[in-house]
């Protein structure tokens, strides 16, 4: 038998469809106004954050950021990826920014190790775990200053040894090594030159002339030595990089200043024939990095 339905039935069907479809659209907008809480000021000063714009005021963010990408200030880079675990933000001379191994820099922080020896002879250190980087400071030793020969005048001074330093990139390195001049002996001896191996040499003094340096990020030669003075004077030793050449030395004044630190000795007295200062010894200290 068909199945039949009248037209008053449907009617009466899409009207109460209707009715609750509006009666739940009323219901959900008053939950929603009920749930909802009007700022008390504009954002970010109100109680609802606001989002992250290309405004000019400032923005205070409650919780975490993520980022993909690096970011930026003022077209900058100031945060670049590339962060972890004991990284740490490093910038080069230009200011582009890296993270880099949390060893320091030469730029500054603390070393992660100091080597020096002052005395002469061989050397070698070896890298601390984690060093990228080596702070070098080389000075050969000083020359002697010259005899007195008991006439009018005293004996030149000793010129002082030669200083080069360098930061050296160390990555690829165990040890660095070399050896240290020793300070030029009295009457008027050289001084001897300092090296590291592979990247520096500093010469020594020789006679009242300073010695050179080749290799360093700094060059330095080191002072000359004065002449021998009227009146039975000596003349004072060259001065190296950080000083130490011997004073100018009055006659029948007992032995003769030495150089130290690699500066040259003083020239001896003359009133009647003495022996000048000896040379000041070179040294070598390490900063690692």
């Amino acid at each position: 038998m068909p199945l039949t339905v009248s037209f008053a039935f449907l009617r009466n069907f899409t009207y109460w469809l209707r009715v609750v479809s509006l009666g739940l659209i009323v219901g959900l907008s008053i939950q929603f106004v009920q749930a909802w809480t009007a700022p008390v000021s504009a954002p970010p000063a109100g109680n609802v954050a606001g989002p992250i714009t290309t405004g000019a005021g400032t923005q205070i963010k409650n919780g975490g950021l993520w980022l993909n990408g690096g970011l930026r200030v003022d077209g900058s880079v100031v945060l670049p990826t590339g962060a972890g675990i004991g990284k740490v933000l490093t910038s080069d001379a230009i200011g582009n920014a890296s993270w880099g191994t949390g060893t320091g820099s030469s730029g500054g922080g603390s070393p992660l190790k100091l080597d020096a020896q002052f005395t002469s002879g061989a050397f070698s250190f070896a890298k601390p775990n984690g060093a990228t980087k080596a702070h070098v400071q080389l000075q050969g030793g000083g020359a002697a200053g010259r005899n007195s020969t008991g006439g009018n005048y005293g004996g030149a001074g000793g010129g002082a040894g030669g200083y080069a330093e360098k930061i050296i990139d160390v990555s690829s390195v165990n040890s660095l090594s070399g050896s240290i001049g020793a300070g030029g002996a009295a009457s008027g001896g050289a001084g001897g030159a300092s090296t590291l191996t592979g990247y520096l040499n500093a010469s020594g003094g020789s006679g009242g002339a300073g010695g050179s340096a080749t290799g360093g990020d700094l060059n330095f030669a080191g002072g000359s030595g004065a002449g021998g003075q009227g009146g039975y004077m000596g003349g004072g030793g060259g001065n190296a990089y950080f000083g130490g050449g011997g004073p100018a030395y009055g006659p029948n004044a007992g032995t003769s200043p030495a150089g130290i630190r690699g500066g040259g000795g003083s020239g001896a007295g003359s009133f009647t024939p003495a022996v000048g200062g000896a040379g000041g010894t070179g040294f070598v200290v390490v900063y690692w990095y």
